[in-house]
Protein backbone atom coordinates (compact mmCIF):
# COMPACT_ATOMS: atom_id res chain seq x y z
CA UNK A 1 0.00 0.00 0.00
CA UNK A 2 1.64 3.49 -1.22
CA UNK A 3 0.38 7.08 -1.34
CA UNK A 4 -0.94 7.19 2.13
CA UNK A 5 -2.00 10.10 4.21
CA UNK A 6 -1.77 10.63 7.95
CA UNK A 7 -3.76 12.16 10.10
CA UNK A 8 -2.57 12.75 13.77
CA UNK A 9 -4.90 13.30 16.03
CA UNK A 10 -3.52 15.74 18.90
CA UNK A 11 -6.02 15.57 22.49
CA UNK A 12 -3.57 17.71 24.13
CA UNK A 13 -1.62 20.57 21.91
CA UNK A 14 1.00 22.61 23.50
CA UNK A 15 3.59 26.10 23.18
CA UNK A 16 6.54 23.66 23.52
CA UNK A 17 9.57 26.06 24.89
CA UNK A 18 13.24 24.70 24.63
CA UNK A 19 15.34 27.24 26.81
CA UNK A 20 18.91 26.34 27.16
CA UNK A 21 21.00 27.86 30.01
CA UNK A 22 25.03 27.55 31.07
CA UNK A 23 23.83 26.00 34.54
CA UNK A 24 20.74 26.15 36.36
CA UNK A 25 20.65 27.04 39.70
CA UNK A 26 17.69 27.13 42.19
CA UNK A 27 16.37 30.49 43.10
CA UNK A 28 18.74 32.21 41.08
CA UNK A 29 18.01 34.65 37.64
CA UNK A 30 18.84 32.85 34.36
CA UNK A 31 19.09 34.37 30.60
CA UNK A 32 18.48 31.45 28.10
CA UNK A 33 22.00 31.18 25.77
CA UNK A 34 19.29 29.84 23.66
CA UNK A 35 15.50 29.37 22.87
CA UNK A 36 13.13 26.79 20.92
CA UNK A 37 9.58 27.51 20.66
CA UNK A 38 7.32 24.92 18.50
CA UNK A 39 3.61 24.03 18.13
CA UNK A 40 3.66 21.11 19.70
CA UNK A 41 2.18 18.59 22.10
CA UNK A 42 2.67 14.93 21.62
CA UNK A 43 0.36 14.45 18.62
CA UNK A 44 1.57 17.80 16.65
CA UNK A 45 5.01 16.74 17.21
CA UNK A 46 4.32 13.81 15.26
CA UNK A 47 2.29 15.76 12.64
CA UNK A 48 5.35 17.70 12.03
CA UNK A 49 8.32 15.29 12.29
CA UNK A 50 6.24 12.89 9.49
CA UNK A 51 6.12 16.22 7.44
CA UNK A 52 9.64 16.90 8.03
CA UNK A 53 10.01 12.89 6.37
CA UNK A 54 7.88 14.10 3.59
CA UNK A 55 4.22 12.58 4.52
CA UNK A 56 1.49 14.31 3.98
CA UNK A 57 -0.30 15.20 7.34
CA UNK A 58 -3.33 16.82 8.69
CA UNK A 59 -3.39 17.52 12.63
CA UNK A 60 -6.43 16.87 14.02
CA UNK A 61 -7.23 17.82 17.65
CA UNK A 62 -8.51 20.48 20.12
CA UNK A 63 -7.21 24.54 20.58
CA UNK A 64 -7.95 26.95 23.01
CA UNK A 65 -7.55 30.77 23.47
CA UNK A 66 -4.69 33.28 22.26
CA UNK A 67 -2.19 30.21 22.61
CA UNK A 68 -4.66 28.54 20.41
CA UNK A 69 -4.07 30.63 17.66
CA UNK A 70 -0.87 31.30 17.87
CA UNK A 71 -0.30 27.45 17.45
CA UNK A 72 -2.75 27.12 14.10
CA UNK A 73 -1.28 29.39 12.71
CA UNK A 74 2.65 28.05 13.28
CA UNK A 75 1.37 25.32 11.49
CA UNK A 76 0.17 26.07 9.19
CA UNK A 77 3.54 28.75 8.68
CA UNK A 78 5.47 25.26 8.41
CA UNK A 79 2.97 24.06 5.60
CA UNK A 80 1.05 21.29 8.48
CA UNK A 81 -2.57 21.62 7.71
CA UNK A 82 -4.85 21.43 10.76
CA UNK A 83 -8.79 21.24 11.79
CA UNK A 84 -9.31 22.08 15.09
CA UNK A 85 -12.32 21.90 17.28
CA UNK A 86 -11.88 24.94 19.50
CA UNK A 87 -12.71 25.12 23.45
CA UNK A 88 -13.01 26.80 26.67
CA UNK A 89 -10.09 27.93 28.49
CA UNK A 90 -5.88 28.34 26.98
CA UNK A 91 -3.77 26.20 24.99
CA UNK A 92 -1.19 25.01 27.67
CA UNK A 93 2.35 26.12 27.28
CA UNK A 94 5.69 23.02 28.31
CA UNK A 95 8.44 24.44 28.88
CA UNK A 96 11.64 22.56 29.20
CA UNK A 97 15.01 23.71 30.47
CA UNK A 98 18.25 22.16 29.13
CA UNK A 99 20.99 22.68 31.68
CA UNK A 100 24.02 22.53 29.18
CA UNK A 101 27.05 22.02 32.37
CA UNK A 102 24.83 18.54 32.90
CA UNK A 103 22.92 17.57 30.30
CA UNK A 104 20.01 17.47 32.77
CA UNK A 105 16.40 18.67 31.72
CA UNK A 106 13.50 20.34 33.81
CA UNK A 107 10.20 19.68 32.41
CA UNK A 108 7.29 22.12 33.62
CA UNK A 109 3.85 20.71 31.34
CA UNK A 110 1.06 23.09 32.03
CA UNK A 111 -2.24 21.13 31.90
CA UNK A 112 -4.34 20.72 29.05
CA UNK A 113 -7.69 22.57 29.11
CA UNK A 114 -10.53 20.51 30.11
CA UNK A 115 -13.01 19.20 27.55
CA UNK A 116 -15.65 17.41 27.62
CA UNK A 117 -18.49 14.66 26.22
CA UNK A 118 -19.49 17.31 23.61
CA UNK A 119 -16.26 18.37 22.67
CA UNK A 120 -15.16 14.78 22.02
CA UNK A 121 -18.55 14.72 19.93
CA UNK A 122 -17.40 17.73 17.70
CA UNK A 123 -13.58 16.02 17.71
CA UNK A 124 -15.25 12.95 16.53
CA UNK A 125 -17.23 14.99 13.80
CA UNK A 126 -14.21 16.42 12.28
CA UNK A 127 -11.93 13.00 12.04
CA UNK A 128 -15.02 11.74 10.46
CA UNK A 129 -14.72 14.96 7.67
CA UNK A 130 -11.04 14.80 7.55
CA UNK A 131 -11.17 10.76 6.94
CA UNK A 132 -14.17 11.50 4.63
CA UNK A 133 -12.27 13.98 2.04
CA UNK A 134 -8.94 11.87 2.37
CA UNK A 135 -10.50 8.88 1.06
CA UNK A 136 -12.14 11.04 -1.49
CA UNK A 137 -8.78 12.22 -2.49
CA UNK A 138 -6.60 9.05 -2.49
CA UNK A 139 -8.80 6.15 -1.62
CA UNK A 140 -7.56 3.54 1.11
CA UNK A 141 -4.28 3.87 2.84
CA UNK A 142 -5.18 6.57 5.53
CA UNK A 143 -3.43 6.02 8.98
CA UNK A 144 -4.38 7.74 12.25
CA UNK A 145 -2.03 8.48 14.39
CA UNK A 146 -3.15 8.87 18.48
CA UNK A 147 -1.10 10.82 21.15
CA UNK A 148 -0.45 11.14 24.57
CA UNK A 149 -2.99 11.15 27.62
CA UNK A 150 -6.54 12.15 27.92
CA UNK A 151 -7.34 15.82 28.94
CA UNK A 152 -9.00 16.54 31.92
CA UNK A 153 -13.01 16.04 31.56
CA UNK A 154 -12.68 13.21 28.63
CA UNK A 155 -14.65 10.30 28.84
CA UNK A 156 -12.59 7.02 29.24
CA UNK A 157 -13.89 5.55 25.86
CA UNK A 158 -12.56 8.87 23.79
CA UNK A 159 -9.69 7.01 22.35
CA UNK A 160 -11.69 3.82 21.41
CA UNK A 161 -14.17 5.95 19.66
CA UNK A 162 -11.10 7.22 17.44
CA UNK A 163 -10.21 3.91 16.89
CA UNK A 164 -13.54 3.12 15.54
CA UNK A 165 -14.23 6.22 13.53
CA UNK A 166 -10.70 5.52 11.72
CA UNK A 167 -11.26 1.84 11.16
CA UNK A 168 -14.97 2.42 9.75
CA UNK A 169 -12.69 4.16 7.02
CA UNK A 170 -10.52 1.01 6.58
CA UNK A 171 -7.41 3.27 8.10
CA UNK A 172 -5.30 1.81 10.02
CA UNK A 173 -4.62 3.33 13.20
CA UNK A 174 -1.47 3.81 15.56
CA UNK A 175 -1.77 4.49 18.83
CA UNK A 176 0.87 5.78 21.28
CA UNK A 177 -1.04 6.71 24.53
CA UNK A 178 -0.71 6.06 28.24
CA UNK A 179 -3.33 5.42 30.93
CA UNK A 180 -7.34 5.24 31.01
CA UNK A 181 -6.70 6.38 27.05
CA UNK A 182 -4.42 3.18 26.27
CA UNK A 183 -6.98 0.72 27.91
CA UNK A 184 -9.84 1.50 26.21
CA UNK A 185 -8.23 1.77 22.73
CA UNK A 186 -6.75 -1.46 23.07
CA UNK A 187 -10.59 -2.92 23.66
CA UNK A 188 -10.81 -1.37 19.89
CA UNK A 189 -7.91 -3.66 18.48
CA UNK A 190 -5.39 -0.54 16.90
CA UNK A 191 -3.38 -1.81 14.30
CA UNK A 192 0.15 -0.79 16.38
CA UNK A 193 0.92 0.45 19.87
CA UNK A 194 3.95 2.08 20.21
CA UNK A 195 4.79 3.34 24.16
CA UNK A 196 7.72 3.23 26.60
CA UNK A 197 8.55 0.44 29.10
CA UNK A 198 6.87 2.56 31.72
CA UNK A 199 3.74 3.20 29.55
CA UNK A 200 3.30 -0.99 28.89
CA UNK A 201 4.17 -1.72 32.67
CA UNK A 202 1.76 0.97 33.92
CA UNK A 203 -1.15 -0.30 31.63
CA UNK A 204 -0.50 -4.12 32.08
CA UNK A 205 0.27 -4.31 35.29
CA UNK A 206 3.04 -5.76 36.90
CA UNK A 207 1.64 -9.10 37.60
CA UNK A 208 0.02 -10.33 33.74
CA UNK A 209 3.96 -10.11 32.73
CA UNK A 210 5.54 -11.76 35.02
CA UNK A 211 6.86 -9.24 37.58
CA UNK A 212 8.45 -6.01 37.60
CA UNK A 213 11.43 -7.18 36.11
CA UNK A 214 9.50 -8.31 32.83
CA UNK A 215 11.31 -7.39 29.68
CA UNK A 216 10.11 -5.06 26.96
CA UNK A 217 9.77 -8.26 24.68
CA UNK A 218 7.05 -9.99 26.62
CA UNK A 219 5.74 -6.19 27.19
CA UNK A 220 4.88 -6.05 23.72
CA UNK A 221 3.54 -9.76 23.21
CA UNK A 222 1.50 -8.75 26.50
CA UNK A 223 -0.01 -5.14 24.31
CA UNK A 224 -0.85 -7.88 21.73
CA UNK A 225 -3.05 -10.30 24.05
CA UNK A 226 -4.47 -7.64 25.12
CA UNK A 227 -6.01 -5.84 21.46
CA UNK A 228 -2.97 -4.78 19.94
CA UNK A 229 -2.69 -6.05 16.06
CA UNK A 230 1.32 -4.96 16.89
CA UNK A 231 3.35 -3.94 19.65
CA UNK A 232 6.45 -1.87 19.83
CA UNK A 233 8.34 -1.14 23.18
CA UNK A 234 11.12 1.26 23.33
CA UNK A 235 13.49 1.44 26.28
CA UNK A 236 16.23 3.89 25.39
CA UNK A 237 19.36 2.65 25.87
CA UNK A 238 18.66 -0.75 25.81
CA UNK A 239 16.80 -0.63 22.42
CA UNK A 240 12.91 -1.46 21.13
CA UNK A 241 11.45 -4.39 20.17
CA UNK A 242 8.03 -5.27 17.73
CA UNK A 243 5.82 -8.34 18.15
CA UNK A 244 3.71 -8.66 15.05
CA UNK A 245 1.89 -10.40 13.08
CA UNK A 246 4.56 -13.52 11.79
CA UNK A 247 7.26 -10.79 12.92
CA UNK A 248 9.54 -10.12 16.00
CA UNK A 249 12.32 -7.88 16.04
CA UNK A 250 14.60 -5.98 18.12
CA UNK A 251 16.70 -3.56 17.68
CA UNK A 252 19.98 -1.97 19.61
CA UNK A 253 20.59 1.50 21.06
CA UNK A 254 20.54 4.46 19.03
CA UNK A 255 24.15 4.42 17.39
CA UNK A 256 24.61 8.33 18.52
CA UNK A 257 23.76 9.69 21.98
CA UNK A 258 21.85 13.47 21.21
CA UNK A 259 21.87 15.95 24.71
CA UNK A 260 17.78 16.42 23.07
CA UNK A 261 15.76 13.35 24.10
CA UNK A 262 12.36 15.20 24.36
CA UNK A 263 9.55 14.05 21.50
CA UNK A 264 12.12 11.19 20.38
CA UNK A 265 9.28 8.88 21.28
CA UNK A 266 7.34 11.06 19.02
CA UNK A 267 9.23 11.24 16.18
CA UNK A 268 9.74 7.02 16.09
CA UNK A 269 6.29 7.11 15.68
CA UNK A 270 6.52 9.53 12.81
CA UNK A 271 8.99 7.27 11.33
CA UNK A 272 7.14 4.79 11.51
CA UNK A 273 4.10 6.29 10.23
CA UNK A 274 5.54 7.86 7.93
CA UNK A 275 7.12 4.76 6.21
CA UNK A 276 3.98 3.19 5.99
CA UNK A 277 2.53 6.21 4.16
CA UNK A 278 4.91 5.62 2.02
CA UNK A 279 4.44 2.25 1.31
CA UNK A 280 6.80 0.06 3.54
CA UNK A 281 6.41 -2.64 5.32
CA UNK A 282 6.16 -3.34 9.03
CA UNK A 283 9.46 -4.39 9.70
CA UNK A 284 11.34 -1.94 7.32
CA UNK A 285 8.67 0.94 9.16
CA UNK A 286 10.00 -0.16 12.87
CA UNK A 287 14.17 0.68 11.80
CA UNK A 288 12.71 4.30 10.15
CA UNK A 289 11.33 4.98 13.27
CA UNK A 290 14.14 4.13 15.25
CA UNK A 291 16.22 6.41 12.95
CA UNK A 292 13.70 9.29 13.28
CA UNK A 293 14.11 8.73 17.05
CA UNK A 294 17.77 9.06 16.86
CA UNK A 295 18.06 11.97 14.58
CA UNK A 296 15.45 13.91 16.42
CA UNK A 297 17.51 13.45 19.92
CA UNK A 298 20.35 15.90 17.53
CA UNK A 299 18.42 18.67 17.38
CA UNK A 300 16.55 21.23 19.60
CA UNK A 301 12.87 21.16 19.65
CA UNK A 302 10.88 18.06 20.20
CA UNK A 303 9.60 16.49 16.62
CA UNK A 304 12.89 18.31 14.70
CA UNK A 305 14.89 16.49 13.01
CA UNK A 306 16.71 16.34 9.55
CA UNK A 307 14.80 13.58 7.61
CA UNK A 308 18.55 12.70 5.92
CA UNK A 309 19.99 11.92 8.91
CA UNK A 310 17.24 10.16 10.37
CA UNK A 311 16.84 7.68 6.74
CA UNK A 312 21.32 7.40 7.49
CA UNK A 313 20.88 6.36 11.24
CA UNK A 314 18.28 3.79 10.38
CA UNK A 315 20.59 1.91 8.55
CA UNK A 316 22.76 1.80 11.76
CA UNK A 317 20.64 0.40 14.06
CA UNK A 318 22.18 -2.99 14.89
CA UNK A 319 18.97 -5.82 14.67
CA UNK A 320 19.61 -8.01 17.69
CA UNK A 321 17.29 -10.62 17.35
CA UNK A 322 14.47 -12.08 14.57
CA UNK A 323 12.33 -14.30 14.79
CA UNK A 324 8.77 -15.74 13.88
CA UNK A 325 6.12 -14.43 16.70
Amino acid sequence: MSGGRLICVAPAPAIDRLEEVEALRAGAIHRPVAVTTLPGGKGLNVARAAHRLGAPVTAVGFLAGHAGRWVEDALSGIGVSGRFTWVDGETRTCVSILDRATAELTEIYEPSPAVGAGDWDALLALLDETMASHAAATGDGTIVTISGGLPTGSPDDAFARVVATAHAWGARTLVDAYGPGLAAALVKHPWLVKVNATEAAEALGADSVGGPGAGIRDLAQALVERGAGNAVVTAGSSGSVLVGTGLELRLGPPPVRGRYPVGSGDAFLAGMAAGLAAGLGLGPAFFAGAGAAAANALVPGAGELDPDEARRLATRIALTSAGSS
